[in-house]
């Protein structure tokens, strides 16, 4: 069990030395952090019973406009959300509004359900955050375009693209409840300490591949996203024959490298390693990479915003 009473010390050494920086002691915070989640000293928010059942029936292959008009319509938030979306001008091209729930999911399309659904539930977890929203809206927007990104690979390479844009989606959730547990850490124990945004960042990234697995195991996801996830964590070099694994984190890269999340590059990609590993080569590449910063931009514009504005 780890002693809360060390991480204490640190961010006050960092509160009262001037030599001292949250950029010095980063390995420190990041162990004393993912110690304390794993330990349970700091609490995991709740993953929704109804977004588990999401997961689990893309997993499955039982996503059908019946069984997720059953879900939707168990809770408020989806009803209104979907039908708003579905009466929009992007989906309602004859005026006509829509009422109920199996209309509205009919009307704007399984897939696009799905996106909207797991944005809206997965947002809560990023968003309308009051320390650091700049981070947490990066994160947001770099999981989502991960997302695309694996699903616009996986339709390239004939994988299911529905599994694949739920586990993209859900890669890098131990980044934001990382940030959370930092920020709770900080906040209670009072401590002046000021820490740079790009050091918030960076730690944030590291402590979530640690307890991403932790996380997705305590929140019940299906075996198989939670060895995506443990996965992804682990250096490129410890992966380089896991096909699947290559291709998610290239979907990953592949976000950043065209600037979605804010330009960050998580992880120091070499791009011919990925072209060779996944039997793309270059000028197929660069059409694909320009196709999908296309395409992704037109995503994010619809689910970004929306989202935010939930």
């Amino acid at each position: 069990m780890y002693d809360p009473s060390k991480i204490e010390n640190i961010f006050r050494d960092i509160a009262t030395s001037e030599n001292s920086s949250a950029s010095d002691c980063r390995s420190e915070i990041v162990y004393a952090v993912s110690m304390m989640v794993a330990d349970n000293v700091i609490p995991v928010p709740v993953f929704p019973e109804y977004a588990l059942k999401l997961v689990n029936m893309v997993d499955t292959g039982e996503f059908s406009f019946r069984s997720i008009s059953r879900i939707i319509v168990t809770n408020d938030m989806l009803t209104a959300k979907v039908i708003s979306e579905a009466n929009s001008a992007f989906y309602n091209h004859s005026a006509e509004p829509v009422s109920s729930v199996e209309d509205a999911v009919r009307r704007i399309g399984l897939e696009e359900v799905r996106a909207i659904l797991f944005a809206t539930v997965l947002s809560s977890f990023y968003l309308n955050k009051d320390s650091y929203p700049e981070v947490f809206e990066e994160f947001w927007t770099h999981s989502l375009a991960t997302a695309f990104a694996a699903e616009f690979l996986a339709e390239k390479t004939n994988n299911d693209p529905a599994k694949s844009f739920t586990t993209g989606l859900l890669l890098n959730v131990g980044r934001t409840v990382a940030l959370s547990a930092l920020l709770h850490v900080k906040e209670s124990l009072n401590i002046e300490c000021k820490m740079e945004t790009e050091v918030v960042r960076e730690i944030s990234v590291d402590i979530g591949n640690i307890i991403g697995k932790h996380i997705a195991d305590k929140w019940g996801f299906p075996k198989n996203i939670i060895r995506s996830i443990s996965e992804f964590a682990k250096p490129l070099s410890d992966v380089i024959t896991d096909y699947e694994t290559i291709r998610y984190k290239y979907a990953s890269d592949l976000a950043s490298l065209c600037g979605f999340g804010n330009g960050l590059v998580f992880e120091d990609s070499d791009e011919d390693i990925y072209f060779m590993l996944l039997n793309i080569n270059l000028d197929s590449a660069m059409i694909l990479k320009s196709q999908y910063a296309r395409e992704c931009y037109s995503f994010l514009q619809r689910f970004v915003t929306t989202t935010m504005g939930s």
